[in-house]
């Protein structure tokens, strides 16, 4: 039933600490649910490979995007695996959810206390939000800034991609969308808490590899190659030791306040 082709998220750096992450917060759902399974939506869902792999742990998962391509995208990659990937916004779903997932999604979000209004609004009671978020003023995020949001960074970036020295990445999403919000880990916390979730969980993300990685390595480092799984594994052990602060980004798990 479940096709391994793609092996889901392991071609990306932290992928696999993703999975083994995002595995553990909805086997701890489970038990605080006191449920037999999810019902899952996974907003977001870019080129579906997280939506999937929930799908190979036997959830029930919704898969949304407001991307046609990256859904069409997502069909192509996962079309043996028993999952609906739907072209919509999150405001049209109908129904309601044990878990609403958005991975690198929020710090696209223009309104995002319209966002988080319709994620309380399709979550059941007791039903949690599982997210990743980056660091804002990560190496990475800080370099994104200049060359999304400034007019010499612009002509910088379309520089870089005409040379190639800065490919567009289209692993996670077809979507070419700007980050507009570069947040550090307690702004994230405050935000979320005024509009009315608690954090139950928070994990890092990646300490060096995920950074380097899309600013050049890739060029020489190939996804599941004997360098991408070594940086993999050193930036994994590592990551897990640093205060939160100094993480690249952030998994976690928020629970919608009754």
């Amino acid at each position: 039933m479940h096709s391994t082709k793609n092996n889901y998220y392991t071609h990306e750096p932290a992928g696999r600490r993703k999975m083994s992450w995002l595995k553990k917060a909805l086997d701890r759902e489970l038990d605080l649910q006191e449920k037999t399974n999810l019902k899952i939506l996974d907003v977001g869902c870019g080129n579906g490979h997280l939506s999937a792999y929930m799908v190979h742990l036997e959830y029930h998962v919704t898969a949304i995007d407001i991307y046609e391509g990256a859904i069409d995208t997502a069909k192509k990659l996962y079309d043996t695996e028993d999952i609906s990937f739907v072209h919509t916004a999150l405001e049209d779903v109908k129904g309601e959810f044990d878990v609403i997932t958005g991975f690198e999604v929020l710090e696209h979000v223009d309104d995002l206390n319209n966002f988080l209004d319709n994620i309380s609004g399709h979550l059941a009671p007791g039903g949690s939000l599982i997210i990743s978020v980056p660091n804002g003023w990560s190496l990475e995020e800080m370099i994104r800034r200049v060359l999304q949001h400034t007019f010499f960074g612009n002509k910088i970036k379309s520089w870089l991609r005409k040379t190639g020295t800065l490919p567009k990445s289209s692993s996670q999403s077809e979507a070419d969308s700007p980050h507009v919000r570069f947040w550090q880990y307690y702004t994230w916390r405050r935000e979320l808490d005024k509009q009315g979730f608690s954090l139950l969980q928070v994990s890092n993300v990646s300490l060096f590899f995920k950074q380097f990685y899309y600013m050049g390595w890739r060029k020489f480092i190939k996804p599941n190659n004997i360098l991408f799984i070594t940086f993999d594994r050193i930036d994994n052990f590592l990551v897990s030791f640093l205060p939160h602060f100094l993480s690249d980004g952030w998994l976690m798990v928020w629970r919608k306040n009754k």
